[in-house]
C-alpha cells in the first residue's frame, strides 16, 4: 500500500468515496445512508482527518439546483 505524508492511500481513497456518500446523503435526507456512510467514514479516517473535512454548502446547492 502506498502512503503519502504518512497515512494509507487506500484508506484515504475509501474515505473520500465514504465522505461523497455523506453528502449524497445530507443532499437527499437519506437519515439511513448519513448514518452507514459516517459509520464507514470513521472506521476509514481518523477523527482529525473527519474533522477537517468542510463542505461548500453554496456550491454543493448550486450544483444540486442544476
Amino acid at each position: 500500500m502506498e502512503k503519502i505524508a504518512g497515512k494509507d492511500f487506500d484508506k484515504l481513497e475509501e474515505g473520500a468515496k465514504a465522505a461523497q456518500a455523506l453528502i449524497r446523503a445530507i443532499m437527499t435526507g437519506n437519515e439511513s445512508a448519513k448514518i452507514a456512510a459516517y459509520a464507514q467514514l470513521q472506521n476509514l479516517w481518523d477523527q482529525n482527518d473527519i474533522d477537517e473535512l468542510a463542505v461548500d454548502v453554496e456550491a454543493l446547492f448550486r450544483t444540486a439546483a442544476g
